[in-house]
Parts: C-alpha cells; structure tokens; sequence
C-alpha cells in the first residue's frame, strides 16, 4: 500500500512537470512549436504505456484527467468574451457561425450513417462538433459529460491529428489559390485590423486565475447538487461554461495575466494523462470505422462551409481563417494567416476560435441530447 501510494504521487509530478519541460522546449526549438506541444503530449503519454516495463497507473491518471478538465475550461474562457463579440466583424461573424452549423449538420448526417456500426455514435458525433467548433478542451469536456472511454477520446484525436494534419498542410499551401477560383477575393483587409493576442506565458498572478477557476469548479459542484442531489458531470460542465463566459465580461478578470497560459499548461497535463491511458488493443477493435466517421465529419463540414461561403458571398480570406478558427482554434490562426498573406485577419481569427471555446460545449452538448432521444 505504502509502495502504491509513493508511486501514484510519483506518476502525478511526472504528469505535472513534463508539460512546463516541453513548454520550455517549444521556445527554443521552433520545430517544436510548429507540430504543437500538445501534440507531441499525447504521443509521449501513448508511447510510454505502451512500453514493455512500464506500468501506468490508470485510477491515478483518471483522477488527474477529472480534476484539470473542469478547471481548464474557465482559464480558457476568461480571455474576451465580450471583445469578442464587439470586435468580431459582420463577415467574419457569419462564416463562423457558418462553420458552426456545418458541423453540426455533418455531425448529424454521420450519426444516421455510422449508426448501425458505431456504438453510441451520438456521443462522438456530439464532440466531435466540440472539436470543430471549439478545440481540444471542448471535445474532452463534451467526452466527460457524455462518460466517454478515455480510449475512445484517444481514437477521436489520433485521427483527427491525422486529418488535421493533411487540411493544415493544405491550408498552408494551396488552399488560397485553390479556393480563390470558388470564392470572393478580400478587400476588408484593413477593416480586420486591430490590437488582440492571447498571451501564453504562465505569471504570479495565474495563481489568482487558477483560485478563480477553482471557485467556478466548486459553485458548478453545488449548482449540480442543488438541482440534482448529486453530480451530474453535464450540469456540471455547462456551468462551468457559463460562468466562465459570464466572468470574461469583467474587465479585471478578462486583463489578468496568464490566465490563458494556466489554461493551456492543464490542458497539456490532461493530454498527457490520457495518452497515459490509451490501451492500442482497444483502439485498433474501431480504429478503422473511426477513421471513415472522422473524415466524413471533418471533410462534410468544409464542403458545407465552403457552399455556404459561396451562396452568401464570403471572401476567400475569411472563410479559411474562420475554417482554421473552428478546427484548430488559436493556435495555429497565425501561420494560416501569413501563408494566405493577411497577417492583419490574426486578431479576427483569434477572436472567432475564442468565441468557438465558449460556445462549443453548448452546441455539441445540445445536439447529443437531440441525436440520442430523436
């Protein structure tokens, strides 16, 4: 007993402490940077489970995933809300909100073709809406409401790194030559200009942040059991959602530094703990139904965002920042940008997969209770 509970906390500080070493790393090697920590998280967590001689505690890892998720999710949220929603211009507004809907309809086609051979398809179809509409932290959220296996959420990112990987490639090189044939040129280009970045450095006062996104946690616990006499990890979750949206709007809350960068260094301590987890013989039982169910999502909601685009008159432009916004989120809006030649669309692209973060929950939550009982 003595000797597992010396090794459990021993696994905790090794899923605490990696992270801030490859967040490190990130700053000096710029190959790092360009595949993405998170990335190489999930990959370090899958590898070492999966080697002969190592024994991953899978309570202590689950635990980990149970406590950082709720706690992300706020941190995530508290960086402009409200600029969002001013700042966000007419166009790009609406092919984001274009990008939203033609995920939830490729979504819902999916769940009616892969029904008959994936269990609970409702459930991934649910957060896979999450992931395209918001980013990583929704489609884990989504995942914990839903109860979804650890190793399903593994097969979910695993191909969705394999289909986002070919788009972003894509979007990197061809993509605006190739949609210029389809779509408007942009002449807003100074109009989309203005003073927004996401600051991911980790300061003092990312303590308070982290004390504010504890309080969230701990009223969201007692919403869940004042309405319920119990926790329900839904409620649960759009609390969390809801009052993290609702505290953006507070100036000192929105200004405080290093509140994203507290949320993006939980996020990669949860990709870890559950690449910790991943069982490959339970991942290769689905792996190929997955894939097919993946990139019809991915693939039908790029078709319909881009058909969409094209009846309403979006430029070539704002429909692939929005499109990055919506499958990437942040991260990856600056590289997109500079490769289309619209560096000045960087803060509107932020902004939308900031607005992403905060909506996604509801809509994948919303629809999953539309696809199971419907």
């Amino acid at each position: 007993m003595c000797l597992y509970f010396t090794s459990m906390w021993i696994q905790v500080l090794i899923l605490l402490i990696t992270p801030i070493f490859f967040i490190w790393l990130a700053t000096r090697w710029a190959f790092l940077e360009k595949i993405g920590v998170v990335t190489v998280c999930y990959i370090l967590g899958v590898l070492v489970t999966n080697s002969p001689g190592i024994k991953v505690d899978e309570t202590t890892s689950k635990q980990v995933i149970e406590i950082v998720v709720p706690l992300f999710l706020p941190l995530l949220l508290f960086n402009g809300q409200l600029e969002v929603w001013q700042k966000l211009g007419k166009n790009i507004l609406i092919s984001f909100l274009f990008c939203v809907l033609s995920v939830t309809v490729s979504a819902i086609l999916a769940t009616y073709l892969f029904k008959e051979v994936l269990p609970n398809v409702w459930q991934l179809s649910s957060m896979m809406i999450g992931v395209y509409t918001g980013g990583t932290p929704n489609l884990s959220a989504i995942g914990l409401s839903l109860d979804v296996s650890p190793e399903m959420f593994i097969v979910l990112n695993a191909t969705d790194l394999l289909f986002g990987g070919t788009w972003l490639i894509f979007l990197l090189s061809f993509a605006k030559p190739f949609f210029s044939k389809i779509l408007l040129p942009n002449t807003l280009t100074k109009a989309s200009s203005y003073d927004y970045q996401l600051d991911e450095k980790i300061y003092p006062s990312s303590a308070i942040a982290l004390l504010l996104s504890a309080g969230i946690l701990g009223i969201s616990l007692g919403i869940s059991k004042l309405l319920h006499n119990e926790i329900q990890e839904i409620t649960v979750i759009l609390s969390i959602s809801t009052l993290g949206i609702i505290a953006s709007f507070f100036r000192p809350i929105r200004r405080l530094k290093g509140s994203y960068g507290m949320g993006n260094y939980l996020l990669l301590v949860f990709c870890l703990a559950v690449g910790s987890i991943a069982d490959f013989s339970k991942i290769w039982d689905t792996g190929l139904i997955i894939v097919l169910f993946v990139g019809f999502v991915m693939l039908g909601s790029i078709l319909i965002h881009l058909m969409l685009s094209y009846i309403f008159g979006i430029d070539v432009d704002t429909f692939l920042i929005t499109s990055t916004a919506g499958i990437y989120g942040p991260a990856f809006i600056a590289p997109v940008a500079r490769s289309i030649g619209n560096p000045l669309i960087i803060p509107m692209g932020i902004a939308s997969a900031l607005l992403g973060y905060g909506v996604a929950n509801y809509v994948g939550i919303s629809i999953s209770f539309l696809l199971r009982y419907i």
